[in-house]
């Protein structure tokens, strides 16, 4: 959200500017109210600004731009009688009852805006404290703008994403990398030695201790495990902020899978997950001696 000028001298200024960003981890309502989250789903510092993945290219986000009218909630207003040439020092309004001598108009419109002060006020005439930069035709606006500045939607998001006023993007996250030529396992080997991975299924003695490389933007790490590939039931789940786990497994065959966790996410603060990582845990090996 962009940080809209709360002032006619901001408003100003912005023509010729960029606006900043404005409150990061702000949410409104359509009436403007700020919505205030009781909870992100972390004690995570970050504030949740972020957009999740979409599963790009086959989902993507849409956006628009929509056009809004500025407004001081209170103005004492009027309409210039004649013209107002550039260089002139007074203008004749339509009713003067109001204004006096120290205020801070805004004559004009669209791109002739700008800002005036008087300096006296005699009848319907205001004389100003510097010339006018831009030629004001009769009838154009002279307001005393009071209070602060609202901001009102000039159309409806549905009227401008109809008529075709509306763009694409898609987001993917960074995978974790689980292994590189052989999983990022190690533990200790069925002759035990210690043990670290050299080919893609290894085999350990032991509860083996996996590890991954860092993504970026992952606070915490999330690792499920199972006996299926493809089914990780929900009490072999651990989110640690470590890069390395000891998988709590008995002998047999099991796969894993690890990905990162953004808080800064709204709501959901799941990436995208490594692929899944196969490894064997050997039973004890006994050799009798006589």
């Amino acid at each position: 959200m962009l940080g809209l000028p709360n002032s006619e001298a901001g408003i100003l200024n912005a023509r010729t500017s960029y606006l900043s960003d404005g409150d990061p981890g702000v949410m409104l309502t359509y009436e403007g109210d700020r919505i205030v989250p009781t909870d992100v789903g972390s004690t995570s510092p970050f504030p949740p600004i972020d957009l999740w993945d979409s599963d790009w290219p086959t989902g993507r986000y849409y956006w628009t731009v929509m056009p809004v009218e500025a407004k001081a909630s209170q103005d004492i207003a009027t309409t210039l009688t004649t013209a107002g040439v550039i260089g002139a020092t007074t203008i004749n309004v339509g009713n003067a009852s109001g204004f006096a001598a120290g205020d801070a108009l805004i004559v004009g419109k669209d791109a002739t805006l700008e800002n005036v002060v008087v300096t006296a006020v005699s009848a319907n005439t205001l004389t100003l404290g510097g010339g006018l930069r831009f030629f004001h035709a009769a009838g154009d606006t002279v307001a005393k703008p009071a209070g602060s500045i609202e901001y009102k939607d000039t159309e409806l998001t549905q009227d401008a994403c109809s008529s075709g006023r509306v763009l694409t993007f898609g987001k993917s996250s960074e995978p974790v990398v689980t292994a590189t030529k052989a999983p990022y396992v190690s533990g200790l080997s069925t002759n035990g030695k210690l043990y670290a991975a050299l080919g893609t299924r290894p085999t350990v003695y032991g509860p083996p201790l996996v590890a991954w490389e860092p993504a970026l933007a992952a606070v915490d790490y999330e690792i499920q495990w199972s006996k299926s590939p493809s089914a990780f039931p929900k009490e072999n789940d651990k989110i640690t902020p470590s890069t390395s786990f000891v998988l709590p497994v008995t002998p047999g065959t099991w796969y894993y899978r690890v990905r990162g966790l953004d808080y800064a996410v709204p709501n959901k603060a799941q990436m995208s997950w490594s692929d899944t990582v196969a490894l064997r845990v050997s039973r004890p090996r006994f050799r009798v001696v006589h």
